[in-house]
This record gives C-alpha cells, sequence and structure tokens, in this order.
C-alpha cells in the first residue's frame, strides 16, 4: 500500500474516531457545527486565493492546515448526516460530493504524476522528464510519433494566407504500450483538446517545434484519484439541482 493510500486512510479512521468521541465529549461537537463550517470555509477560500493551489508544496504549509481543517469538519458533517438517517438528501449529497471532490483531490495529487515527453517522426520514445523531481524516468509506455498536421481556419481572401489562424493541431502517434503481456501497439490522433488515454497515461499533444524540425512534446498524466475526483463533482452538481428544485417548490406564486 502506498503511502498517500495510509495516509488517506488514517485520515478516514481519524474522521470516524472524533466523530464517535463526540458523543460524549460535547466540545467535539463544534468541528460540525455551522460555525465550524463558516471558519473552515472562509480560511479555505482565504489559503487558496493568498497561496495558490500547491497543495503540498514546502512553503505551502499554511494552506495544508487550513485544508485539511476544511476536510475535518466536511467530513464530521457528512458523517452526522447519514448517523441521522442522511436527510435533508440534497443538502446531504452536495456536501458528500464536494467532501469527496477535496479529498481524493488533496490525496490523490500525492500520487499524481507528470511527465513532458520530446518525440522525434517515426522514433518510439519512452523517457521522458518527471516534473515533479526533475529526473529523467523510463516509462512503461512509448510513444511514437508518425506526423503532425496544423489545420488553420478557412480564408475569405487568399491573398493573406500569413494571416491565417490555426484551429487544430493533430499529431497522429504510434502508441507501444508495455503494461500489458504481450505488449500491444496501437495508432491514433492526439488533437490540442482531445488527449489520448494509454497504459493509465492521459496523452496531451502540449508544443510542436516552430521551425519544422519535427519535434513534438507530450505532457503525461497519470492520475489514479481522476475518477473519484469526478464522481465528487457529479455529486455536489446533483445535491444542488435537487436543492435549486425543492427551494423553487417552495417559492410562492406571484
Amino acid at each position: 500500500m502506498t503511502a498517500s493510500l495510509l495516509l488517506a486512510a488514517g485520515f478516514l479512521l481519524l474522521l470516524v474516531a472524533l466523530y464517535i468521541l463526540s458523543e460524549p465529549v460535547e466540545t467535539l461537537r463544534f468541528f460540525y457545527s455551522p460555525a465550524a463550517a463558516v471558519f473552515s470555509t472562509a480560511g479555505f477560500l482565504v489559503a487558496v486565493l493568498g497561496l495558490g493551489l500547491n497543495l503540498w508544496g514546502r512553503q505551502s504549509a499554511v494552506f495544508i492546515s487550513l485544508l485539511l481543517f476544511f476536510l475535518l469538519t466536511l467530513g464530521l458533517k457528512c458523517l452526522h448526516a447519514v448517523a441521522h438517517g442522511g436527510r435533508p438528501w440534497a443538502a446531504t449529497m452536495t456536501h458528500f460530493g464536494l467532501f469527496l471532490f477535496t479529498f481524493s483531490l488533496t490525496f490523490g495529487s500525492l500520487r499524481l504524476e507528470n511527465y513532458r515527453l520530446l518525440t522525434q517522426p517515426n522514433l518510439p520514445e519512452m523517457r521522458a522528464l518527471d516534473l515533479k523531481s526533475g529526473q529523467v524516468r523510463r516509462l512503461p509506455i512509448a510513444v511514437e510519433l508518425q506526423s503532425f498536421d496544423i489545420r488553420y481556419h478557412e480564408l475569405a481572401d487568399l491573398n493573406h494566407l500569413e494571416q491565417a489562424v490555426p484551429r487544430q493541431y493533430i499529431a497522429r502517434v504510434k502508441i507501444h504500450d508495455y503494461t500489458v503481456e504481450p505488449a500491444r501497439v496501437r495508432e491514433d490522433s492526439i488533437l490540442v483538446n482531445r488527449p489520448l488515454r494509454a497504459g493509465g497515461f492521459h496523452i496531451y499533444n502540449t508544443s510542436f517545434d516552430p521551425y519544422g524540425q519535427g519535434y513534438v512534446t507530450f505532457l503525461l498524466v497519470k492520475d489514479p484519484w481522476r475518477g473519484a475526483t469526478y464522481a465528487g463533482i457529479v455529486l455536489c452538481l446533483a445535491g444542488g439541482l435537487l436543492l435549486f428544485i425543492q427551494k423553487s417548490r417552495k417559492r410562492p406564486l406571484l
């Protein structure tokens, strides 16, 4: 089990233990009170605006503390709602979705991998720069660039071709996936706004050589917690929609 999973499991156990202790210890009930929610949310927003989203950077100890306090109060609020039947459902769904989103984003950042990979035409490349450590690593997949095309917006006046604006960058690649046995090879295209998924990585087309040498740079991102993050967003949106419907039904007709 990795360190991030151990930390995440430890935090969840701490939440459960604090909630159990809050039954006989009235002081601990403050952590899931409305006052604690206001303080933790305000502190979290101030930290985000003031320090940015460098979650685990050495210079952001204040941000980490406020983030964990926000997660603590939100998690205890969710446990309290579940212990009392989960009602009101819309508010509970919104709180749980926000907790899942923030929790997975926080602890998932420890397992997030970002690599920059430079390719040349028709040469499979599996060496990439680890953007977190600054070291070159061998990846379990290789990217082979086959061609790179730029598509432009159509011009009404063909006498001003130099003013043509690019509308899409298309890299046609061959992916050698060594995470499976036997190794799998597939051909596909990577667009700027449409990454390619292979070997657990999302591959983004980020830049190209403007001097026509054929070099193309890709960003490879591996985020094992991506699904949980998206699930939290969906729950937040669903809960917010239910809250809106409930409020609109209670609103008196003019």
